[in-house]
C-alpha cells in the first residue's frame, strides 16, 4: 500500500501562529495556491481511498485534490486544544498561564481543559492506522493535519510519542508513507517550494 499524506492548506489563523484544532477555519489564498501546487504533484495517481478530517480546511483541500468520494473520519481531526483554540502561544500565557505550565510540564499525558491530551488523539490515530493496514487498497490518500501526521510517524517509528517534534509537516506538504510485508515504512517527505518563501 502506498499512503500519500497531506497536510492542509494555510489557513488566516495558521498565517497568524494560532493554535488550531477544533475551530473551523477555511483556507486562505495561500493555502488554496498550496494545494494545488500539491494536486500537479499526484494528480496521475488513481487513488484506490481518499480519506479526510471532518474539519473544513482539511475536506475543502480534499475536494481540490481530488474527484472521488472523502471518507470523512473523526479520527484524522486535529487535536482538540480546549481552551487554547484559536489563541497565539502569548495569548495563552497570558490568559491561562497555569494551564500553559501544566502542559509544558507534561505535553504528551496533559489534557488541556475543554480538549484532548496528545496521548488520547494518538490512540485514535492508532485505531485508524490498524484499520487501514486490514484495506486492499494499492494508493490512499489521507488530507489531514500536522500533528496527526507527527502522530502517524511516531505509529509507523514504533510509537515514541517523544519523536513527534523530530519532524516538520508544512501546509500542503506530501509525505509518502509503505506498507508493504506487514511493515510501514517511510518512503519520502515533499515540502513545496513554495513553503520556503518566509
Amino acid at each position: 500500500m502506498n499512503l500519500y499524506l497531506v497536510r492542509h492548506g494555510q489557513t488566516q489563523c495558521n498565517s497568524e501562529g494560532r493554535y488550531l484544532g477544533s475551530f473551523e477555519d477555511g483556507l486562505s489564498l495561500q493555502g488554496v495556491n498550496e494545494i494545488k501546487k500539491a494536486k500537479e504533484y499526484i494528480k496521475a495517481i488513481n487513488f484506490d481511498k481518499v480519506f479526510s478530517s471532518e474539519r473544513k480546511r482539511a475536506l475543502d483541500s480534499a475536494k481540490i485534490l481530488v474527484d472521488k468520494d472523502i471518507i470523512c473520519d473523526y479520527r484524522l481531526n486535529e487535536r482538540d486544544f480546549g481552551i487554547f483554540e484559536n489563541k497565539t502561544y502569548s495569548e495563552i500565557c497570558d490568559k491561562h498561564p497555569l494551564e500553559k505550565k501544566a502542559w509544558e510540564d507534561n505535553w504528551i499525558d496533559y489534557r488541556i481543559p475543554e480538549g484532548e491530551s496528545v496521548a488520547e488523539t494518538y490512540s485514535r490515530v492508532v485505531e485508524f492506522m490498524r484499520e487501514l493496514e486490514k484495506e486492499n487498497c494499492e494508493d490512499c490518500l489521507i488530507v489531514t493535519h500536522g500533528g496527526i501526521i507527527r502522530l502517524i510517524y511516531c505509529y509507523i517509528l514504533g510509537g515514541d510519542l517523544n519523536i513527534f517534534w523530530k519532524f516538520a509537516s508544512e501546509n500542503g506538504s506530501i509525505s509518502i508513507v509503505k506498507f508493504q510485508y506487514d511493515n510501514w515504512y517511510i518512503d519520502s517527505i515533499i515540502q513545496l517550494d513554495f513553503m520556503r518563501s518566509e
